[in-house]
């Protein structure tokens, strides 16, 4: 229990630690240019990674993790465990190839997915370079012939056993059914990290050197099947990736965030914004410090209908209109008082 309350306590940190690198350099010293106290200063935010590793056993899609981590070379992040019976546009995750889950997951949840790795059988054995792995197997996983591949009680995996171990749902079961497992496997990898230099193996080992959790993305069944809770599935992402972005250009609105004063948060105000659902592509200091109210500044001819949300979150006073601005797409908040 209490190392549960300890990785769900984290979830807050894992999501904040990383951007106050950022702010942290408003107190530096510059030798050139404007400095994080100068008005006209900017910064690139670059978007949290996002990695999808998807589970296959004997040639089908037996599941999906979706792993995010905070910051770029930040260590900690967060893995959502996604079912292999998810349906998405009428298909179901094990139906498609493993190529295609990747896609298919960052258009529906509107968010970028970088590396995605296969964890079938070869997969596993050069991410886990020959270790064991010691757990305790809550029900038996049964062989193509019928018999059983692996008992119950402490077993010992090594790379041919996980593949099964986190994709076979025991005899007259569920995918659902395999979350037990599937959550044993990935909870004992991060807390004993492979040591090989292959990527999937780096990226488990930079998630465990630092806070994390391990979650099951939110769903719901009815006629049709296992199908997104959307709704929940929003504030989860909304959790685990501080600063989103888009599958495809447009899926987001990017916007950059600049202060019209020193008093002004940019930490929380970029993070509010990336927590509802915004791509926050930078953050600075306006071309003056004044006392203005707070200001969205849209190019010509934007139109989206998501910026009355825009609006409404960072309580603007007032929308204008950027006549230079004619193709960026890029909407400029100005925090004032």
């Amino acid at each position: 229990m209490v190392a549960e309350f300890v990785l769900v306590a984290s979830v807050p940190f894992i999501g904040w630690q990383g951007f106050d690198a950022l702010l942290d350099s408003r107190a530096g010293t510059f030798v050139e240019g404007p400095t994080p106290t100068d008005p006209g200063w900017e910064a690139f935010v670059d978007p949290s990674p996002v990695s999808l590793v998807v589970e296959v056993d004997r040639g089908v899609v037996t599941g999906a993790v979706l792993v995010a981590q905070p910051e770029a070379e930040r260590a900690g992040g967060a893995m959502v465990l996604i079912p292999g019976d998810l349906r998405i546009a009428g298909v179901g995750l094990s139906e498609m190839l493993p190529t295609q889950v990747g896609s298919v997951l960052a258009d529906e949840l509107d968010l970028a997915i970088g590396a995605t790795f296969v964890a079938d059988e070869a997969g596993w054995s050069e991410t886990l370079a020959g270790g064991t792995w010691t757990i305790r197997n809550p029900d038996p996983v049964p062989a193509d012939d019928g018999s059983v591949l692996i008992e119950v009680g402490s077993v010992d995996l090594v790379f041919d056993d996980v593949a099964p171990f986190v994709g076979r749902p025991a005899e007259g079961a569920v995918f659902e059914s395999l979350m037990v497992r599937r959550e044993l496997w990935w909870s004992t990898l991060v807390e004993s990290p492979p040591a090989a230099d292959e990527p999937l193996a780096v990226l488990i080992a930079a998630v465990a050197d630092g806070p994390f959790v391990i979650d099951v993305i939110p769903t719901e069944v009815g006629p049709s099947g296992r199908l997104l809770d959307l709704d929940a599935t929003g504030e989860l992402i909304a959790e685990v990736v501080p600063f989103p972005a888009g599958a495809e250009p447009g899926d987001r609105i990017q916007v950059r965030v600049l202060a019209r004063s020193l008093d002004v948060d940019l930490e929380d105000e970029a993070r509010a914004l990336g927590q509802a659902g915004f791509e926050i592509i930078g953050i600075g200091n306006g071309p003056v410090f004044d006392e203005g109210a707070t200001t969205v500044i849209v190019p010509i001819g934007f139109d989206d209908d998501r910026i009355d949300d825009l609006v409404a979150q960072v309580g603007a006073d007032t929308v204008r209109v950027d006549e230079s601005d004619v193709d960026s797409e890029i909407v400029t908040v100005l925090i004032g008082r």
